[in-house]
Order: C-alpha cells, then structure tokens, then sequence
C-alpha cells in the first residue's frame, strides 16, 4: 500500500553515500518530519514473467522485514517498486556502521565488546538468514531447500514457513 511520507515529493536527497553494480544508496530527510532516511535503490529490475520482483530482492525484503523487529538491526520502514522498474528501500538512518566504527578506532576492539556484537549477530540468525542455511548446509551436507532454481527454492522457502507459522 502507498505511503505519501516515502513520496519524492516528501524527500529531500542529500547525498549519493555509494553506489553498486545494480543499486546506489542515498542519504535523505523527510521533509515532514526532519527525519533522515537511507534510501536504496535498485534499478533495472529484471522482473519476473508475472512482473514479480527477482527472487534475490524479495528475499533481501523479507529478511530485513524480519530483521526489523529486532533493535539490534538496521531497520527497513518502507519499500516499492515502481514502474520503471526499480526499487526502492527506506531504512532508519544511522550515524555510523560497523565498518565506520572499526575504521574509526585506532586501537584493536576490546573482547567484551566483540563478545557484545557476536551475541547480537547470532541473535539475529535464528530467523533463518542466508548465513544460518549456509552453515547448516555445510554441516548436514546436503540442501535444506532443494530446487533448480531460485524461483523453485523460494517455494519451499515459503512452503515451510507459512506451514509452520499457519
């Protein structure tokens, strides 16, 4: 559903932050609230036949989706897509990343608080990342969501958590 507070005509852009192969990240404000806003976008979607996102964006949906009800995560407040095609996400804006952070630090981290981010990373991994599927794979030896295709996992991904939460 459309949200007119994540409308071009509500944002302010400020700055390119970076740009990828197939993205470029932007720091903006919304006009309404002085609120800043990390805003990517991905542009020249190959959409799907049914005109779909690709299965790698809507899975990069769904985990921040999840990943957004935690507060030790970045958090996605909005998506679309438009007709170009191209995507938008607005994250909540923060000062500095953890690559900031190390950057800026001219000493080694202290342990305590290498312990304090692991703790919080591994938190997170229970909702079933791409990170947690990997290892399990690698410690089963074999697929935990087997499919020729991306389209063809993404079913059994969606099979198994919606039997499991319905």
């Amino acid at each position: 559903m459309w949200n007119p507070e994540f409308g071009k005509e509500n944002l302010e852009n400020l700055e390119k932050m970076e740009e990828g192969e197939d993205n470029k990240v932007y720091k903006a404000r919304q006009k309404t609230t002085g609120k800043l806003l990390l805003i990517k976008k991905y542009k020249n979607l190959c959409l799907d036949e049914d005109g779909t996102l690709p299965p790698s964006r809507l899975c990069e949906i769904i985990d921040f989706e999840a990943l957004s009800e935690s507060s030790n995560v970045l958090r996605l407040l909005y998506w679309y897509k438009n007709e170009k095609p191209s995507l938008y996400m607005m994250f909540e804006f923060l000062n500095m990343d953890l690559k900031k952070f190390i950057d800026s630090n001219p000493t080694p981290i202290q342990p305590n608080l290498i312990q304090s981010f692991m703790y919080q990373l591994c938190k997170e991994l229970h909702i079933g990342t791409s990170l947690s599927c990997f290892t399990a794979e690698m410690m089963l030896g074999s697929t935990l969501f087997p499919g020729d295709s991306e389209y063809d996992m993404l079913l059994h991904i969606f099979r198994l958590h919606y039997d499991t939460v319905m």
